[in-house]
């Protein structure tokens, strides 16, 4: 019986360590799929840009930066589904912040009431819309 300790306690380190691995990718498909847990839609949106990174932790730590060709139809609806609102405040980014994450000074930002850390800009008239989400 005492030799079978040391295996379990071995089994338990093991199971516990394999779960807490973080993720990195800067691969745009991956990005979204793992920003919004779903797979990308085949035509409605087409995912330009993406860096993503979660912790090993297990309260979800994560940060993405998107930049997305996306219709109307689809933006208005994350707009709609997120309780999203113009926010004309000063967005200071981040210090690692991807070189192409740069949204134009005539994109018009928008932030949710549920969460500080997200942003969503897009012009007007236009199907290019960038995405930054926090989550500590």
């Amino acid at each position: 019986m005492t030799k079978m300790k040391p295996f379990f306690l071995f089994l338990i380190i093991v199971l516990f360590l394999s779960g807490c691995s973080q993720v990195h990718t800067d691969n745009p498909q991956k990005v979204f799929r793992y920003w919004t847990h779903i797979p990308l839609p085949n035509s409605r949106v087409e995912v330009l840009k993406g860096r993503y990174w979660q912790s090993g932790h297990f309260t979800s730590e994560y940060e993405a930066y998107l930049l997305i060709v996306a219709p109307e139809e689809w933006r208005n609806e994350l707009i709609e589904l997120n309780g999203l609102f113009v926010d004309t405040a000063t967005w200071y980014c981040p210090k690692d912040v991807p070189d192409w994450f740069s949204p134009p000074g005539t994109f018009i930002q928008y932030q949710s009431p549920h969460n500080s850390q997200f942003r969503f800009w897009m012009q007007q008239n236009a199907d290019t819309i960038y995405i930054y989400d926090l989550q500590l």
